[in-house]
């Protein structure tokens, strides 16, 4: 099979449909209809959260990074879409704990890529973890289970009165 050949991404470019720009502390985002939305920066959405404890600053921050989040997820436990929205719960849960300590850092992007390669790397351990013992205590039962089933007895239980009847007095 070929491999579809990749296309360079390009960024957006100043008036085109999704390009940012940035401002101190903010981003313009061009509305439609015209105008302009300002973004607050995610530092300004996590001191909001902690102060007041805004659920609504919290989902914008989830919001703007759950795709990072998922994808950076779903590529480290290897496409399993289902531990990948485990690993991404964990972060943002994380992110919730840990949002005092990360009030004076600029961004959070790094803290979130990190936080999710570990989430990640835990839940894969995790599943492996499982999965072995799943398959330690399917072969103790394989071994614990009869060899020979009802069925199985149906055929046996004639031979073995035959074979029986056939034996002497001294057998």
């Amino acid at each position: 099979p070929r491999a579809t050949p990749m296309l360079p991404i390009r960024p957006p470019f100043p008036g085109s449909p999704g390009y940012f720009r940035i401002r101190a502390g903010a981003c313009a985002i061009p509305a439609p209809g015209g105008g302009t939305t300002v973004m607050t920066a995610d530092p300004e959405l996590l001191r909001r959260y902690l102060a007041e404890r805004s659920e609504e600053a919290f989902a914008e921050l989830v919001q703007r990074h759950a795709g990072l989040v998922y994808s950076a997820a779903l590529r480290q436990v290897g496409g399993d879409m289902l531990l990948a929205q485990d690993v991404s719960q964990t972060v943002f849960i994380d992110l919730a704990r840990k949002a005092e300590q990360l009030k004076g850092r600029e961004e959070i992007t790094s803290w979130l890529y990190t936080s999710t390669r570990f989430a990640a790397l835990n839940a894969v351990r995790e599943t492996r973890r499982r999965q072995t013992r799943e398959q330690e205590a399917h072969a103790m039962q394989e071994i614990e289970r009869p060899t020979l089933t009802d069925a199985d007895w149906e055929k046996v239980r004639p031979v073995l009165d035959a074979a029986i009847c056939d034996l002497s007095e001294r057998d």
